[in-house]
């Protein structure tokens, strides 16, 4: 890179200009749409018709438009280009008559504005699920044996830059959509409870989706070869050459080469995690998720909020009428008991757990006393100084009992262990307490991003979860089937 292309861009003045900037822009919208038409250079006369057809600028003037047409000259917006046909007059001889083209700055900075004013102010985009799908074939493409030569092979290149380009503009554009303030304004009306579960499920599919072709396309940029990437960059390079170019630098192969390699690892770096952090994949999954639920709980709150101003007329009326259709007091006792539930219901205060001991059972516990007091203004409960007892003896008791308890559940534990390995499959009966003690290693491993958690026994244990295969589990409780798991003890 070079300092010089960073420099100030005369070409962009138009837009900013302190006078006459929405006649500069009507002049250049005029070259842009003749452009597009594949019609380059204008007259001035034809400039003129178009100004003066816009409305509000019926007074435009000749000598406006040529003050105009230099200003733009000088700011390289257009180039004039001298008629080189014979004069038909004295004054077209001296005026010098011109026909002006637009240089490709101002084609691409028109090209920008017409984009934007399309879009106004709201953010576009979709989430698409066949998106993914086509990039996965692109990207398979590329390993694929190749026939017609290198032009095959760049054509392959560009549909995967294509696929990959639509899926960060769209999901990107979405998502600002999905976080603006306009979208959360529209949550707050009638209209949108109209719509919530088309847009949740749009969101919950796409998620679904997103999931299932991810993974594919993490496996394939991962076992792409260096060959064959070094293929497509000979390819890109190539179809550079063959572009014929008079005048200017020469090809520089080592930036086309640089800039390849850096595309092709920006490609995986969205798919993938690595050390400057979080893909963009993983982020745009953990953004689709919160906004399934920042809608959801939207949704919870508007219905509760029109439940609240709605009349209960109706209803009593007719609940009035079925009690009034009953035929005797009992069955009015029975209706009242499904209307309006229980009267006279008590309620029971118990005090916290004593044990810290996290697989016992309720029935285990002791029942807690409950000293109720009078609800007499003025009562204070009377209070004595007592002693402060330090309990040491009944702790260390307490302690050499948990201790000894968990020795002999770490004994039998691994009683079941088998090459450093715990598979349940392996092992159609399972004690109470190690089917508890597995149960939540699962628990707690699922949570965990390589799925290995760092147990009570002082141990690190890894689990792999295979769905496709069963195990049933018999306990002295029971019988339980489960996908079969495999427990690798690390010491």
């Amino acid at each position: 890179m070079d300092i010089s292309q960073f420099q100030k861009i005369k070409e962009a003045s138009y837009l900013t200009a302190d006078q006459n900037t929405t006649r500069y822009r009507i002049i250049l919208r005029f070259f842009y749409i003749e452009h597009e038409r594949m019609k380059d250079l204008l007259y001035p006369a034809e400039i003129l018709k178009f100004v003066r057809s816009v409305k509000g600028m019926e007074d435009y003037t000749e000598a406006m438009l040529e003050q105009d047409l230099q200003t733009l000259v000088n700011w390289n917006n257009i180039i004039p280009r001298q008629e080189m046909k014979e004069p038909k007059s004295i004054e077209d001889y001296k005026r010098k008559r011109f026909r002006y083209q637009i240089t490709p700055y101002t084609v691409e900075f028109e090209r920008m504005l017409v984009e934007l004013e399309k879009k106004g102010d709201d953010f576009g985009g979709a989430l698409e699920k066949s998106a993914f799908v086509r990039l996965l074939k692109a990207i398979r493409t590329l390993s694929e044996p190749v026939r017609e030569g290198e032009q095959e092979q760049f054509e392959r290149w560009e549909e995967v830059l294509h696929h990959f380009k639509q899926i960060k503009r769209n999901t990107s554009d979405y998502i600002g959509y999905l976080n603006s303030d306009k979208l959360e304004a529209n949550m707050q009306t009638k209209a949108f409870l109209v719509y919530k579960d088309q847009f949740v499920n749009y969101l919950r599919d796409f998620v679904m989706a997103l999931q299932q072709t991810a993974l594919k396309i993490q496996s394939v940029l991962t076992d792409t070869s260096d060959t064959v990437l070094q293929a497509v960059c000979r390819s890109v390079i190539s179809h550079k050459q063959s572009i014929p170019r008079i005048g200017g630098p020469d090809l520089d192969t080592d930036a086309v080469a640089e800039d390849f390699y850096e595309t092709w690892k920006n490609i995986k770096s969205w798919f993938i995690n690595n050390e400057s952090g979080e893909s963009e994949y993983a982020s745009l999954q953990r953004q689709t998720n919160e906004a399934i639920r920042r809608i959801t709980r939207m949704i919870q709150r508007f219905g509760e909020r029109l439940q609240q101003h709605r009349s209960r007329k109706k209803d009593y009326l007719q609940i009035a009428k079925w009690f009034d259709e009953c035929s005797s007091l009992e069955e009015a006792h029975q209706l009242s008991a499904t209307v309006f539930g229980m009267f006279h219901t008590q309620h029971y205060a118990v005090e916290p757990s004593e044990t810290s001991d996290v697989y016992a059972d309720l029935w285990e516990e002791k029942p807690s006393e409950y000293q109720i007091t009078p609800r007499v203004q003025g009562y204070r409960e009377k209070t004595r100084p007592s002693a402060f007892t330090m309990n040491d003896e009944a702790k260390k008791k307490a302690r050499q009992e948990y201790l000894e308890r968990m020795r002999r559940l770490k004994k039998s534990l691994y009683a079941y262990v088998e090459d450093g390995k715990i598979t349940l499959s392996h092992h159609p009966f399972i004690d109470q307490d190690v089917r508890k003690v597995l149960l939540r290693w699962v628990a707690r491993a699922q949570m965990q991003e390589k799925n290995r958690v760092q147990t009570e026994f002082g141990i690190r244990v890894s689990v792999d979860v295979d769905p496709k295969k069963r195990a049933v589990i018999h306990s002295e409780d029971g019988t339980m089937e489960m996908p079969d798991m495999i427990y690798t003890i690390e010491e």
